[in-house]
C-alpha cells in the first residue's frame, strides 16, 4: 500500500490533494490509506484508484497474490 501511495504523489497531476482524490474515491479513510493498514480486497481497490486518479492502465508495481 505504501508502495502505491508513494507513487501516486510522486506522479499525480496534483500532489497536494492526491490523499483526499484517492479517499474519495475508495471510499478507504485518509488516515488509514496513510498508514497503510489495508487488506488485499483493499488493495485491488486502490490499485486501480491510483490508475484511474494517474490516467494510465497499469502500473510499475504489482499487487500481491
Amino acid at each position: 500500500a505504501q508502495a502505491l501511495m508513494d507513487y501516486a504523489k510522486r506522479y499525480a497531476p496534483d500532489p497536494n490533494f492526491v490523499m483526499l482524490r484517492l479517499s474519495l474515491k475508495t471510499g478507504i479513510d485518509r488516515n488509514r490509506l496513510e498508514k497503510g493498514t489495508l487488506n488485499s480486497q483493499e488493495l485491488r481497490i486502490l490499485h486501480k484508484a491510483v490508475s484511474d486518479v494517474l490516467g494510465v492502465e497499469r502500473l510499475p508495481i504489482a499487487l500481491p497474490s
